[in-house]
């Protein structure tokens, strides 16, 4: 972070990589800001828990308050307003917990503590937002919350829920989901969002009301339990030992308040997803499923039960550790690929997709990438005996890459492209139609299906399509093909070949000078 900060906002702890994200914000190991900021939200509660009701002498305490201070300018420098919401959330669930707790211990401090804590808190949050005034200025300028797309996006992902409510689309389906059902209140010129910012619109678009439902009992049965430990501390732990300094009262704390803070970030946000912020919500949910509750009576015990699940953890572990190994090799190659590909090394980028393929058969990315490859080898100008070969090994990429992710529209485009280069017209304006029934407003496949007859010098149908395709309400990236390009591309090609007779080509009623 401090990297970024320092004006090396492509910095990445990984040689090779640069983050994707712009300028400004920084994002620590993480491409993304966001997810910086989700991982030091969640970590920012047990730390100021520890330094409150943690053991340990004054250095250790300051090393606690010297974190929690960094962890506060971390959130502040990522410029996440969704952190900065579950931050808020979560302080104020600390303070009510503390509050009570003080109460129900410590009654007498009650009152002083009380005003220290508000003068401490107001303090630091006018000194927070002074120092950052011009960053929020700046985000705020550039993304306002009036025009925010999370509004947009959340329409597309009720829309796949609408689909199937209860079970849901399946894993990652919003990826593509977001692409099919894209809303037309977002900007033209928006990316596609794969991700709905909205971790319960995201578990109700990929699994329904049964994984939402899931979610939401697993957060309850937990954080129950935590509230039952602060209980059971305040009404007979704290009377015997008249001891407020505890390890497991820090981070009951410290869980309950993080989980809080999280839960309110993630209606901006999907750090659920992310694996970082996924292990140390794990991490704080064990904690509150074992406090250390010490009871007079013998906990009811069911025959054989505690031993099934040593085994069912123990086979789980096992299982994950094997997918580790098996999709974790084929995800190195493919991210070794991506760097041969920055680097400009095809033959390079290929081979290394082929092991990836090898090792994960069934990753319909890593087949388009390939193909993708593949195609870029191909010269457009050479002889069909020449580009025959190479484009067959592309069409079955293609062709396996539609397969298993059938509902992601570029792969169609490309295979579109392949078909087009064999002269297979007919089965390529399939391929196109396809993918103008996944992305009905996307420029891509209008433009891919312009550039299609385009191809064939069908000019007339071809204008139609290009000008079709300016009318989309959703544009291709800056920088990318767009329609207007290859339409002017066009007009000159038909202005040359206006005088030269057409010739059949042998492939349905497609003409070709």
């Amino acid at each position: 972070g401090t990297i970024h900060f320092s004006g090396e906002w492509d910095f990445h702890v990984v040689p090779h990589f640069a983050r994707s994200f712009g300028e400004g914000r920084i994002g620590g190991f993480f491409n993304n800001a966001n997810h910086l900021a989700a991982f030091l939200s969640l970590v920012l509660f047990p730390t100021v828990a520890w330094l409150c009701f943690g053991r340990g002498g004054a250095v250790l305490r300051l090393l606690m308050a010297f974190s929690a201070v960094a962890i506060v300018l971390g959130i502040t420098l990522t410029q996440s307003r969704g952190a900065v919401v579950g931050a808020v959330a979560g302080g104020a669930v600390f303070f009510a917990l503390g509050a009570v707790l003080v109460w129900r211990t410590w009654r007498h401090l009650f009152s002083r503590l009380l005003i220290g804590v508000v003068l401490l808190t107001a303090l630091a949050g006018a000194l927070l937002v002074k120092v950052n005034q011009e960053a929020i200025r700046r985000r705020a300028e550039a993304n306002p919350l009036t025009s925010d797309v999370r509004l947009a996006i959340w329409d597309s992902a009720l829309n796949q829920h609408a689909e199937s409510p209860l079970v849901g689309a399946g894993s990652r389906m919003f990826y593509d989901g977001s692409i099919r059902l894209r809303s037309d209140k977002l900007p033209v010129y928006a990316e596609e969002a794969l991700f709905a910012h909205n971790e319960y619109l995201q578990l109700l678009a990929d699994y329904g009301w049964l994984g939402l439902g899931l979610f939401g009992l697993v957060m309850v049965v937990h954080a129950a339990n935590g509230l039952r430990f602060l209980k059971w501390f305040a009404q007979e732990k704290f009377p015997r030992t008249g001891m407020m300094t505890s390890n497991a009262l820090a981070a009951v704390m410290g869980a309950l308040t993080a989980l809080a803070a999280t839960l309110a970030h993630a209606v901006f946000e999907f750090h659920g997803h992310i694996p970082a912020a996924a292990l140390v919500m794990a991490a704080l949910l064990g904690f509150l499923a074992n406090p250390g509750i010490e009871t007079a009576t013998a906990a009811v015990r069911l025959p054989g039960v505690r031993p099934l699940m040593k085994m069912a953890q123990l086979a789980l572990a096992l299982g994950l550790m094997a997918g580790v190994w098996l999709f974790g090799w084929a995800d190195y190659f493919a991210a070794k690929a991506a760097m041969a590909a920055s680097q400009k090394d095809v033959d390079g980028q290929i081979e290394l997709l082929g092991q990836a393929i090898e090792l994960d058969p069934r990753n319909a990315g890593t087949h388009y990438r390939r193909a993708l490859a593949r195609m870029d080898r191909v010269a457009a100008n050479a002889p069909m005996s020449e580009k025959e070969e190479p484009l067959k090994k592309v069409i079955a990429d293609l062709e396996a890459a539609c397969a298993l992710s059938p509902q992601h529209y570029l792969y169609p485009l490309a295979l579109a492209d392949a078909l087009d280069g064999l002269l297979r017209h007919d089965e390529a304006r399939a391929q196109i139609e396809r993918a103008l029934t996944l992305e009905p407003l996307h420029e891509e496949p209008r433009l891919a299906l312009a550039i299609h007859l385009h191809r064939q010098a069908r000019w007339a149908e071809a204008e139609k399509a290009y000008l079709w395709a300016g009318k989309s309400k959703a544009w291709n990236a800056e920088g990318t093909a767009r329609w207007i390009d290859n339409y002017r591309l066009m007009l000159e090609h038909a202005e040359i070949m206006r005088d030269v007779p057409p010739v059949e080509t042998g492939a349905g009623n497609a003409k070709q000078p």
